[in-house]
């Protein structure tokens, strides 16, 4: 996620334009007009940091660190792991994803599921990272994580 001044419209629509082929990448408008929090005295616990559910099931807000900083605008990337679905059997699998010192121009994320010995299913996340012009930055393949689904 790319979060650009609101002042920066000319940075904003260049942006826009470089990464509107790589759907993974959201440019948006920074629309805050200060700090939301105005006490003047500490906040005891800042909630924000942890999970507002006390472990009834997972967030569903996505989690973003500030990975870098430019003239006008910050990239900011997701914090936690990546969900996506199984094309075989539908599961929802989990994999964290790799750092990246600058962002990709295209990114392909595919879920591999193979059936062991025994008869288990296991997930792989095959990650490839690829450069503007189609060079290859990265091939990584992780096991995933198969997100347990909630009792009904």
């Amino acid at each position: 996620m790319i979060v650009v001044l609101a002042n920066r419209s000319e940075l904003y629509s260049k942006l826009r334009r470089n990464f509107e082929r790589a759907g993974w990448v959201e440019v948006v408008v920074d629309r805050r007009r200060g700090d939301r929090r105005q006490r003047s005295s500490p906040v005891e616990r800042d909630w924000r940091l942890s999970d507002r559910r006390n472990g009834a099931g997972e967030s569903q807000a996505t989690a973003y660190r500030l990975a870098q900083r430019g003239d006008g605008f910050e990239v900011y990337e997701a914090a936690g792991p990546v969900r996506t679905r199984c094309p075989d059997c539908g599961v929802t699998v989990r994999c964290e994803m790799p750092r990246f010192a600058e962002p990709p121009s295209r990114l392909e994320l595919d879920v591999v599921h193979e059936i062991n010995h025994a008869r288990y299913a296991r997930h792989f996340a095959e990650l490839r990272a690829f450069t503007a012009t189609g060079r290859l930055l990265l091939s990584y393949r992780t096991m995933a994580r198969v997100r347990a689904e909630p009792a009904r």
